[in-house]
């Protein structure tokens, strides 16, 4: 085998120096400011554009690739990074990338989105109350708003489950009620009911904790439901754009690194 020549070992060297020199500014609602990040790199944009092969859970590797590039591009690595923030990074790492503008469609007509008039909409949003509580009798819930490791962990329990279980060809019809679980399961803290309570957290296994949330009670799953709605205001507001029709959406997928 032949080993790699001095030239190529000092060019990669260069740019690796080069890529932890270099910073783009990126505004975190849970924070309410802008925080650098190291720019997105070709091997990094490989590994988004392939997460958009798996089509039937393709959403949640999409999610857990764009966690682990937010994870490794911040350049401060002491900073949490919750799943409300995560749509505004994504538009802005995009806009590093690729550009400011993206041409969308809604059926067949095409509209063209400024990203960094869509950071300026999300930087005036108050974020509010990121956690609540759920009281239903002699049972409370608490809740809140997941980071984006918690998401990673709950994202690859699914899919591995999924895969394992010989599904993988199953649509994402037959997928739905699952992945709707597991997406309210990662804004639980604790239960408690009456003199017994369970923690969340990584004495459970997440089994554990969706056996548990699907023997709740459906009228007291609704209400955590709502207040999911509320703490994701951001994340929500963030793929709504007033130069799009009402009801739709900015779609964030693989398919927004590919062009403008």
């Amino acid at each position: 085998m032949t080993k790699p020549s001095n030239n190529f070992k000092s060019l990669l060297s260069d740019i690796n120096e080069l890529n932890s020199q270099e910073t783009q500014q990126v505004f975190i609602p849970s924070l309410g400011r802008d925080v650098p990040f190291a720019p997105l790199t070709v091997k990094q944009q490989k590994k988004v554009l392939s997460s958009g092969v798996d089509t039937n859970i393709e959403n949640l590797t999409f999610s857990n690739c764009m966690n682990s590039i937010i994870t490794e591009n911040i350049k401060d690595k002491n900073i949490t990074i919750y799943t409300i923030d995560r749509p505004i990074i994504i538009l802005q790492i995009r806009k590093q990338a690729i550009g400011d503008n993206m041409k969308l469609y809604v059926g067949t007509d095409e509209y063209n989105i400024s990203i960094d008039d869509q950071v300026k909409l999300i930087r005036d949003i108050e974020i509010g109350e990121t956690s609540f509580t759920i009281s239903v009798g002699e049972m409370e819930i608490q809740c809140s708003v997941p980071d984006i490791k918690t998401d990673t962990t709950f994202n690859k329990h699914f899919t591995t489950k999924v895969k394992k279980g010989g599904q993988s060809k199953l649509e994402l019809t037959d997928l739905i009620g699952d992945i709707y679980v597991h997406e309210i399961v990662k804004f639980i803290d604790s239960i408690k009911l009456g003199e017994n309570s369970v923690n969340f957290d990584t004495n459970l296994s997440t089994t554990e904790m969706i056996e548990i949330f699907e023997s709740l009670p459906l009228s007291v799953s609704s209400k955590v439901t709502e207040g999911i709605q509320k703490v994701r205001n951001v994340e929500i507001k963030s793929t709504e754009s007033p130069d799009m029709p009402e009801n739709s959406t900015i779609s964030i997928d693989a398919s927004i690194f590919t062009s403008e």
